[in-house]
């Protein structure tokens, strides 16, 4: 609750419906580990991302934070092979909170590649 509800606004987490809540709560250790791990996110250097010819889909909700965009402005100017879609009126959470509109987005990416 405390972390969601940081990242995405107070109050959030208990709006979700009960489903939306248990999938979360059913990736809590996931996150635990991410949190405790001494090495969660190994470093990876610029220059090699910026080698990376794979076609690469940068998706993001108009509403994320500014914490969650630092990672995808580094790719978008990074990356050569990219496309860039934003899903509007959503935040970091754009699978749970518009599926209609970031799943179609993927599939889309996937057919042209």
């Amino acid at each position: 609750r405390i972390l969601f509800d940081s990242i995405i606004g107070p109050g959030i987490f208990d709006s979700l419906p009960d489903a939306m809540r248990a999938r979360i709560l059913g990736n809590a250790r996931d996150m635990e580990a991410l949190c405790i791990s001494s090495n969660a996110f190994p470093p990876v250097s610029l220059d090699a991302v910026s080698k990376l010819e794979v076609p690469t889909l940068l998706l993001t909700g108009a509403r994320t934070t500014p914490i969650n965009t630092i990672g995808f402005n580094v790719l978008d100017r990074l990356l050569r092979n990219r496309e860039v879609h934003v899903i509007p009126d959503v935040s970091h959470e754009l699978f749970v909170e518009s599926p209609e509109a970031s799943t179609p987005a993927v599939l889309a990416f996937l057919d042209k590649h």
